[in-house]
């Protein structure tokens, strides 16, 4: 039976050993690791957040038909998954945020943005509405 999962790249790439290319299945060494990681930065950069897939194949015997899947249960989650691909969205910020941004700093309001985004994607969007100069990490 295959599982698949999917998740922040960052925790997906904890579990993966191997990487999918087309059809065939790779060893996922450093330099995998480097094209990785750099695709992720590189999209998070442009304030995308980016999404990564993973599959395994569990056995009936550890996990079976009419065993209920429960969204906390991480057992199936091993080291060996393949690494199947990154995915990227774009959200973008609300038409009205950077002026909202504005009017709060011109009224002496700290502003302060609370996200669960990776740090890269979140502060390529608090570029983009304002929240910290151009320069800024």
């Amino acid at each position: 039976m295959f599982s698949w999962t999917k998740g922040a790249p960052e925790r997906i790439l904890n579990y993966c050993t191997q990487i999918r290319i087309g059809a065939n299945v790779y060893g996922f060494n450093t330099r995998w690791k480097q094209k990785f990681s750099m695709a992720c930065n590189t999209l998070g950069g442009l304030g995308e957040r980016v999404i990564g897939f993973c599959e395994s194949t569990v056995s009936l015997k550890d996990w079976p038909l009419e065993k209920e899947f429960e969204a906390d249960d991480t057992s199936f989650l091993g080291k060996g998954m393949i690494l199947t691909g990154l995915i990227s969205m774009i959200d973008p910020p609300r038409p009205g945020v950077p002026s909202a941004v504005d009017n709060c700093r011109m009224a002496g309001i700290k502003v302060v943005m609370v996200t669960g985004d990776h740090p890269i994607t979140a502060a390529a969007i608090a570029r983009k509405v304002g929240i910290l100069s151009p320069g800024a990490h």
